[in-house]
């Protein structure tokens, strides 16, 4: 199993059954992208972990859609 890459930056928080980890790393090729990981306690105890890759030609695009959606959802309160 290839070795985990040290993130660059790196933040998380506590939300109920669940932490979110947002970390900053950087690809072979120099590139940075965000890694979202999500870990939560599995039925059986276990942890699950779920992650989303954000590729560094994506934060602007990325960042516009996660605003305009949470734009939206405020209207809808």
């Amino acid at each position: 199993m290839p070795e985990e890459k040290k993130a660059l930056l790196s933040q998380s928080f506590v939300a109920g059954k669940r932490t979110y980890y947002l970390d900053v790393k950087k690809a072979i090729n120099g590139s940075k992208y965000l890694v979202i990981s999500e870990i939560s306690k599995a039925e059986d105890g276990s942890d699950r972990r779920n992650r989303i890759f954000v590729f560094q030609d994506q934060f602007d695009e990325f960042l516009k859609s996660v605003e305009n959606i949470m734009n939206e959802a405020k209207k809808l309160e």
